[in-house]
């Protein structure tokens, strides 16, 4: 689960704790703005009229969504997005907080590792922290 690009004695917990950070973002934004699609779907086709004027006069041609012919009504569609928009966003704010925690925890780590060096540049004996493999 190591990343390539880590030194050895960096942890790669804050580099795992960001990736699922940003997947969770990335989840709901997407959500939210398939949210916001389906609204307007749902809006056009509740009233159809002024999209369809709209649309002859900015001379577009007027198209049916796949999802309108789909067996779940557009309202329950964006039920379900609203309800995975709300549960993603919470997770993100959930592990955003337990990240910081941790990518604090690990700097102060590496700062005391990089304060205690000996004049050679070898971490002094005493002062080494475990690692964890």
């Amino acid at each position: 689960m190591s990343s390539d690009i880590e030194k050895e004695m960096q942890s790669s917990r804050a580099f795992r704790f960001q990736a699922l950070r940003n997947f969770q973002r990335g989840m709901w934004i997407a959500c939210y703005f398939s949210l916001v699609v389906m609204m307007f779907v749902g809006i056009v086709s509740a009233y159809p009229e002024p999209f369809l004027w709209a649309s002859s006069v900015l001379g577009f041609e007027p198209w049916r969504p796949v999802v309108l012919d789909s067996q779940l009504p557009v309202w329950i569609i964006c039920l379900g997005y609203a309800i995975l928009t709300y549960s993603f966003w919470e997770l993100k704010e959930d592990y955003e907080e337990e990240f910081v925690e941790y990518l604090l925890a690990d700097f102060l780590v590496a700062n005391i590792e990089i304060t205690h060096e000996g004049s050679d540049g070898t971490v002094d004996p005493q002062r080494r922290l475990q690692e964890y493999g």
